[in-house]
């Protein structure tokens, strides 16, 4: 046993020069970017346009990190990106979607704690005027729809030349 001294108290047992591996791994991830460090593999998000009247759907997509640009997608056109979930979780990607009827609807694509699961490699959506709809592998088809989460409604031009939008919601 090797007994040192350190400020005056003795301590019996070698000194760890290294931190702890927990410590360590913080540190790395830290340091570098955080789907660097994911637990899970990649994932794809795809959209597509499946508005009826063969309308145009213009699609801009953005996470807290990346903005995708926009993107104007012909009906059955898919728009896809692929990414790696954080490893603390939080992983959103939204987009903004409108196709031409003067309003601008808004929806989550890729929630971590919704999706990890749910479509761990490949998450599709449909698109059409209702809202998305996420597609079922097991069931082999678009079973779950959902609402926009919030539609801009834009009311025209300002003196300034900006866009003068107002919110509700489609309940209202």
């Amino acid at each position: 046993m090797i007994t040192t001294r350190n400020n005056g108290h003795a301590s019996a047992g070698r000194r760890n020069l290294l931190p702890p591996p927990a410590l360590l791994l913080l540190l790395l991830a830290a340091a570098s970017p955080a789907d660097a460090w994911s637990i899970w593999g990649k994932t794809t998000v795809v959209v597509r346009n499946e508005l009826v009247n063969h309308l145009q759907m213009d699609l801009h997509c953005k996470s807290r990190e990346d903005d995708l640009g926009g993107v104007l997608l012909q009906v059955f056109e898919e728009f896809q990106w692929s990414f790696r979930p954080n490893l603390f979780g939080g992983t959103l990607f939204y987009c903004h979607v409108n196709w031409g009827d003067g309003r601008l609807y808004w929806f989550d694509f890729y929630v971590q704690h919704r999706d990890i699961k749910r479509c761990r490699s490949v998450c599709r959506w449909s698109v059409d005027v209702h809202g998305p709809c996420s597609y079922n592998e097991h069931e082999g088809g678009y079973d779950k729809c959902y609402h926009w989460n919030y539609v801009s409604v834009r009311r025209g031009l300002l003196g300034n030349g900006t866009m003068e939008e107002g919110k509700r919601g489609l309940t209202e």
